[in-house]
């Protein structure tokens, strides 16, 4: 998921395609226009996030990998392309995007710093990789676990990011993203983890991540500007983003690619 400023316009693109590799061009998305979502809207559905562990698949028999897509106008909320953008998919690490949209209402609200210190939990230090490879009873600093999301996609850092949104119960985040996701007009969203690594109960559309690209960018302008970021130095290692679009494509300007091999169908 990227965006793209082209002239005046502003589009976004979304691609999800079997093994969840989620990058395009620009932000924005379809009906409903995201400057109609209201944030403040009571969400349905909120519960529907899980307490860890496997689930029951959400998709059915209604899910035909391999590809769904859209682009959108921003300025006229007009779609220029669309293939399947309301069929479920697995989000991968595009999830981290939801989990760095609550961070930012952090932010914003002053509840926590860039500077402020976040404790590694063993379950958050365990994730599977990619990861920093943070150790148990740790710290991350905001900033840093926030760096690393959006380049190297590190799973302990979003791990850790969704136990600070969930007193310390990733599924609680996980909770609280989809109960968000819902207000935003995500309807067809469900989260069950902070990172993105497989469960059959996370999914999304193309026209959710599509919404979600044009909100987190029109409402945190200050924030955004992460999305941006061509590599992280974490300890002496650099680590540089993941989407290959960045710095290669004129006025892409984020937001965030994701694969699991799991996803495969």
């Amino acid at each position: 998921m990227s965006l793209r400023h082209v002239s005046t316009a502003r589009l976004v693109g979304i691609s999800l395609v079997a093994t969840s590799a989620l990058w395009g061009l620009g932000a924005a998305q379809a009906a409903p226009h995201p400057k109609a979502a209201h944030e403040g809207q009571k969400a349905e559905g909120g519960k529907e996030g899980h307490k860890g562990g496997r689930h029951g698949p959400l998709h059915g028999s209604n899910y035909h990998p391999p590809f769904a897509a859209i682009v959108v106008d921003d300025n006229t909320g007009q779609t220029i392309y669309e293939v399947n953008a309301d069929e479920p998919r697995h989000p991968a690490s595009v999830t981290k995007v939801m989990n760095l949209y609550l961070l930012f209402e952090q932010l914003e609200a002053g509840k926590v710093a860039l500077d402020t210190m976040l404790p590694v939990s063993a379950h958050c230090a365990g994730q599977a990789p990619v990861k920093l490879g943070l150790k148990p009873n740790s710290t991350i600093r905001v900033e840093d676990a926030l760096k690393a999301m959006v380049t190297k996609s590190a799973n302990d850092a979003a791990c850790t990011v969704a136990e600070f949104h969930g007193g310390g119960d990733e599924a609680e985040g996980a909770r609280l993203m989809t109960a968000k996701a819902h207000a935003l007009g995500m309807t067809n969203t469900n989260y069950v983890n902070g990172s993105g690594l497989p469960d059959e109960a996370q999914i999304t559309t193309a026209r959710d991540q599509a919404l979600l690209g044009l909100i987190i960018h029109n409402r945190f302008p200050t924030y955004y500007r992460y999305f941006s970021t061509l590599s992280f130095n974490w300890h002496g290692r650099e680590m540089h983003n993941h989407n290959g679009l960045l710095g290669n494509v004129p006025g892409v300007d984020g937001i965030k690619t994701g694969y699991t091999e799991a996803t495969r169908s």
